[in-house]
């Protein structure tokens, strides 16, 4: 029965479309969220072995300015949505239109990381390193979201690839010469090289979109900028707001696991890191999935089922890592809790497994231009039900296990919720 199913959906023109565009992308897109992820962990270890205070200076100087780049950045990465919708001269004026909203909210990050630096300079117990320099780079993150969401959606992906791999590789490069150069490292020094690779990447995509589009002319309409403007905040600060409120949720647990035990904490952050990699393919699979879905006018649900499919057979992979490389993954960190755990494992991937389902349907929702109520969702459910369990279960130090299993259930909660949802929209049955 299962077999014959999976015939049929294979064989069929739609999921056959959607399976050709999904490999076409999916290298290009894995490798530009990947080696950005790789480069900045390995600059990470490079501060780490030149003193912890210079490491906790740099996590905490990027966890505070991470607010304004959140704010003022997810907003404009829908511009990928946007410009897919209309492919061509069309795509090329919802961007266009919407540069001066890029400016914009580009403007309010950098005084918001103003703001935040008099403030955190004025307030801190002690000097930190970095603080004011990293300020710099607030505004050019939040333009760059917008040029590259752009150029890896309606331009050439696999360019935008590769020049993502050739900066990262080189911001590695730079560290590591500076480190071998005197044997450390410092913050002030990594955030000047995150600075200059940010102004790289400015003039790189930007010269990129504008070889690809400079045989594109027409005439400005000055009321599109003011509609494209209110299209882009309003679809986009529900996701802002989103991402802010999953930061504060993740504060709240780390201050609850922390009258448990440090170790315990320290524990749940290397379960992130494992998830958060092993999730790369997932966010460039659920990118993928939603500008597809975005580029059409029909899409019938047997593509949200099919996709559903990749994320439980990815999911099965994860686990089969895990399961056979688990020790030796954890070991990288000097970590030996749930060695030999099947108990462990097995909640890593109900982990896994939920975060990947509720970021894939987080993306069809997107494509169909639904980002509040998903994000109010996901928020509401974290908020009054993962947080009250993790407050009123009497924890212990060997407990990850169990935080690890109700932080699963909670977003298995919300993705119910979630493809509820779904179908009550008409866009998921035909979008059009």
């Amino acid at each position: 029965m299962k077999v014959n199913l999976m015939k049929g959906c294979l064989t069929s023109g739609e999921v056959d479309s959607y399976f050709h565009d999904v490999l076409k992308k999916i290298i290009p897109f894995l490798t530009s969220r990947m080696l950005p992820f790789l480069s900045f962990n390995l600059m990470i270890l490079a501060l780490s072995r030149s003193g912890s205070s210079l490491l906790a200076d740099f996590v905490y100087v990027t966890s505070l300015y991470s607010i304004p780049v959140v704010l003022f950045s997810m907003p404009l990465a829908l511009i990928g949505n946007f410009s897919n919708e209309s492919n061509g001269l069309e795509g090329f004026k919802i961007f266009i239109y919407g540069i001066p909203t890029c400016i914009f909210l580009s403007l309010l990050s950098f005084f918001s990381a103003i703001f935040i630096d008099l403030y955190a300079t004025h307030y801190t117990v002690r000097p930190v390193e970095g603080l004011s320099l990293y300020k710099y780079c607030v505004p050019m993150l939040v333009i760059n979201t917008y040029l590259y969401i752009y150029s890896e959606g309606a331009i050439n992906n696999k360019v935008t690839a590769k020049i993502k791999s050739v900066l990262s590789i080189l911001s590695v490069v730079l560290v590591y010469f500076c480190y071998f150069k005197s044997d450390s490292i410092s913050v002030d020094t990594l955030f000047s090289i995150f600075i200059l690779i940010e102004f790289f990447t400015l003039i790189i995509f930007s010269l990129m979109i504008f070889k690809y589009s400079k045989s594109y002319f027409f005439d400005l309409e000055f009321k599109r900028f003011f509609s494209e403007c209110v299209r882009f905040l309003k679809l986009g600060y529900p996701l802002s707001l989103g991402m802010i409120g999953q930061k504060l949720i993740f504060f709240l647990l780390t201050y609850r696991l922390m009258g448990v035990s440090d170790t315990l904490v320290s524990h749940l952050s290397i379960v992130m890191v494992v998830i958060g990699f092993f999730s790369i393919p997932i966010a460039s699979y659920a990118q993928i999935h939603s500008i597809y879905i975005s580029s059409k006018s029909k899409v019938t649900p047997v593509i949200f089922n099919f996709g559903l499919m990749i994320i439980f057979l990815f999911s099965m992979l994860f686990f089969i890592i895990i399961l056979i490389g688990g020790d030796f993954i954890f070991s990288f960190f000097d970590s030996k809790y749930g060695s030999n755990s099947i108990l462990f494992f097995i909640s890593l991937f109900f982990l896994f497994l939920s975060t990947s389902v509720v970021q894939f349907i987080i993306g069809h929702l997107r494509s169909l231009r639904d980002t509040k109520i998903p994000q109010i969702t996901v928020n509401v459910v974290m908020f009054f039900i993962f947080l009250p369990m993790c407050y009123l279960v009497d924890l212990h130090v060997d407990d990850l296990c169990l935080v690890i299993f109700m932080q699963s259930a909670a977003l298995f909660f919300a993705a119910i919720f979630l493809y509820k949802r779904l179908v009550s929209l008409e866009g998921f049955r035909v979008r059009g």
